[in-house]
């Protein structure tokens, strides 16, 4: 087998091992990193980059950077920015097209600017974009490969790093998109003028917001995780109601119970349940959405008092 081929079997396998051994965390940078540094060592390059858009400015900077003068980068990355279309790495992020410059200083894209800011001496370059939802988010970039000039097959390696981290930074964004989503939905609910107990298909307290532990006196560290028959010793009315509601799967609408309320006072609530699906349509869970209705009852019972 001549070196070309084995080279290019090397390139797949190095390629399939990435892909087996990158763990996708809700850490972007380390595992960025991670997949830069197993780059750098197959190809055998002196320096691998992330550079990111920054579409406000229409500006290039350095997002990760392995290798040699990484340090130097890092700690210019907040002035080492260019404008997209300057420079190789500037082009390939306008154009979407992947370059191999073995001759760099006779380039009419290669800007010298960035040489002499990170202490490189470019001798050659292999840059592919970095396509995210078939939008260019920026370009990866390898410089100085070590004993030989760039081939057409590291650019197909470069493509398929640029693949796995295009797919890193889709799955962090939908998880960032997740987490934002969980909390403007706490948010609604910490902030509800009404009560909200929730529970899970065993009966065990999942969720209660803020004017639920103001209206029964409860302390939500303590009553979360318990069954609702324990955590709700007090208010039994209400465990009998969740747990009703659990058994029958039908839910109610402006009905009334009295329980204990805070400092142990009786009070009157108005309530309704609701039940929550899982995704094959069975039962995850339970709640119950209240109101104190106790002041509204003393003043209908003393306007009627009048009245009589």
């Amino acid at each position: 087998m001549d070196n070309k081929n084995e080279r290019m079997l090397q390139y797949f396998s190095a390629i399939e091992d990435i892909s087996k051994h990158i763990n996708f965390s809700n850490n972007l940078k380390a595992t960025q990193e991670d997949i830069l540094l197993r780059a750098m060592k197959v190809m055998q390059v002196e320096s691998i980059s992330i550079l990111l858009i920054d579409e406000k400015k229409n500006e290039m900077y350095f997002e990760v950077c392995k290798g040699e003068k990484a340090k130097e980068i890092e700690s210019k990355k907040n002035t080492l920015r260019f404008k997209v279309g300057q420079g190789i790495a500037g082009w390939v992020a306008k154009m979407g097209k992947p370059v191999i410059v073995n001759d760099p200083a006779n380039h009419p894209n290669f800007y010298k600017e960035v040489d002499s800011l990170t202490g490189y001496s470019t001798i050659n370059i292999a840059c592919v974009p970095l396509m995210v939802k078939n939008r260019i988010k920026g370009v990866i970039e390898a410089i100085n490969k070590r004993d030989s000039d760039f081939e057409d097959m590291d650019r197909v390696l470069l493509s398929n790093i640029a693949a796995l981290i295009s797919v890193s930074m889709e799955n962090i964004e939908l998880y960032d998109k997740g987490i934002q989503t969980k909390n403007y939905y706490m948010n609604l609910i910490e902030n509800m003028p009404g009560g909200l107990i929730v529970v899970d298909k065993e009966g065990n307290i999942t969720g209660c917001n803020q004017a639920a532990c103001a209206m029964l006196g409860l302390v939500k560290a303590v009553t979360i995780g318990k069954p609702c028959n324990v955590a709700l010793m007090r208010q039994k009315e209400m465990a009998v109601v969740l747990i009703q509601t659990l058994a029958d799967k039908k839910t109610s609408n402006r009905l009334e119970i009295s329980t204990m309320g805070k400092d142990n006072v009786r009070i009157t609530i108005g309530y309704g349940t609701i039940l929550i699906s899982e995704i094959d349509g069975g039962v995850a869970g339970a709640g119950i959405i209240f109101q104190d209705l106790t002041h509204i009852k003393e003043i209908k019972s003393r306007a009627e008092k009048m009245l009589t």
